[in-house]
């Protein structure tokens, strides 16, 4: 519905996916790290943390926008 392109719905869509977008490599990574190593380290673990927070963000961003 016309908002001259200020729809907040839309705005919400592309911030989730962004964060998922960010996320997703993050915990392929992490998860390449983690067969490589045999266990992460701090710093790795500290990486799935922020990883799986974009996600669940970009999760609820985008299940809110819909």
């Amino acid at each position: 519905m016309g908002g001259g392109g200020n729809d907040p719905r839309l705005w919400a869509r592309i911030f989730g996916f962004i964060a998922l977008a960010v996320a997703w490599p993050m915990l392929l990574l992490i998860a390449f790290a983690t067969l490589a190593s045999g266990w992460p380290d701090p710093r790795v673990a500290v990486v799935a943390v922020l990883a799986l927070a974009f996600d669940t963000l970009g999760l609820v961003i985008l299940w809110r926008s819909f």
